[in-house]
């Protein structure tokens, strides 16, 4: 039986972000395979679930305090690097015949580590932002250097795989994001009472954006009101936002909400307005819900879903007065009165799963 191991930061209740979503819809999909045994280690603990999982696929929470390095930097970022290390070494000794699942650069480091002194073990590596968010070119350097002791590398778009090769990572095989088919719906009579924000408050995100887009917009006065999916450091600088701009009875906060109809049914648009983003889950279920998207033109992963003026639109980065006049132009309305759910079928589980599949294989098999 294949042995398919992730390893995760957290998968409790609130920790609902996008990478979460991606790992909880491939496990899902993975363990219906009667010949696939599929495990979800959590750094965390996990008194409730983040999202729902089938009761096959095994959660092994490891109940660590420090369970994610984002507040750590320099010497203290090493030291989270190391405990974790440790950590997941023991555990990677006694499962060496799994197939380990990374999730992020951090773990991608650690299991780098492992393979250096394991070098049999099988580990995929899987980075769910966009590769042109650096950190520095010593971060590049040395996230280079544990890439290639992976056995292969996951690229969201084909123009991270350009740069991945690029910085010499040979084993690259792009997998974008998957949505289930369940999720899709043909019909598209909603209200559209309403805006959307799904994501995290963070500064990448730039939540603050989407809410001066809004403002600016003036949708309020047509009726249409702004809900913003999400939680994070942001919160607090939303709240005073809000309030400055007179924003009460028309901007509602809603977190830890991950139930697709809450969200999208009956949602005008979704609004991104990130820096960057690699290949998101939140542009796949907006079009597959007949909800369009409007987002920046950021690396890369926008731009390899939404097609301009058939499902959405892409803007030029900070670009506020376009962003509102397609948010209030008939164009939009034309798109609101057609099913759009079509343009995301290339992206549906069962074809991002036999990409997967055939993976697994040249891995257990070292086929390069």
């Amino acid at each position: 039986m294949m042995k398919i191991n992730f390893v995760v930061y957290s998968f409790n209740q609130d920790n609902t972000g996008g990478v979460t979503r991606v790992v909880a819809n491939l496990a899902n999909q993975f363990c219906k395979h009667s010949d696939m045994s599929v495990t979800i280690y959590s750094l965390s603990e996990c008194s409730s679930l983040a999202f729902e999982i089938d009761q096959n696929i095994n959660l092994k929470p490891l109940d660590m305090e420090f369970y994610t390095p984002k507040q750590y930097s320099g010497f203290r970022k090493i030291l989270w690097v190391f405990n974790i290390f440790k950590k997941l070494e023991y555990i990677v000794k006694e499962e060496k015949d799994a197939i380990w699942l990374s999730t992020s650069t951090p773990f991608n480091v650690v299991f780098g580590l492992i393979k250096m002194k394991y070098p049999d073990i099988k580990v995929i590596g899987c980075e769910h932002t966009s590769t042109v968010y650096s950190k520095g070119l010593l971060f590049d350097k040395l996230k280079s250097f544990f890439l290639k002791k992976l056995n292969y590398t996951i690229a969201l778009t084909k123009q991270d795989k350009e740069y991945y090769e690029k910085i010499g990572i040979n084993n690259v095989e792009v997998i974008p994001n998957s949505i289930s088919s369940e999720l899709f719906i043909n019909h598209f009579n909603f209200q559209r009472k309403y805006v959307i924000y799904v994501g995290r408050f963070e500064e990448e995100k730039q939540p603050l954006l989407a809410l001066d887009v809004y403002q600016k917009s003036k949708l309020f006065e047509k009726g249409i009101s702004l809900k913003m999916f999400g939680a994070g450091s942001q919160l607090e600088n939303i709240k005073d936002y809000i309030q400055q701009n007179k924003l009460e009875d028309y901007v509602e906060l809603i977190s830890g909400e991950n139930r697709i109809d809450k969200i999208y049914n009956n949602a005008y648009a979704l609004l991104l307005t990130s820096k960057v983003e690699g290949f998101p889950m939140v542009i796949l279920e907006s079009i597959a819900r007949n909800v369009p998207v409007l987002s920046f033109d950021v690396p890369y992963g926008p731009r390899n879903i939404i097609q301009h003026h058939k499902n959405g639109f892409l803007i030029e980065p900070y670009d506020v007065e376009t962003y509102c006049s397609y948010l209030l132009s008939s164009e939009l309305k034309e798109i609101h009165n057609q099913d759009i759910s079509y343009t995301v079928t290339s992206f549906t589980d069962s074809k991002i799963l036999k990409l997967w599949l055939d993976l697994f294989k040249k891995v257990l098999y070292e086929i390069i």
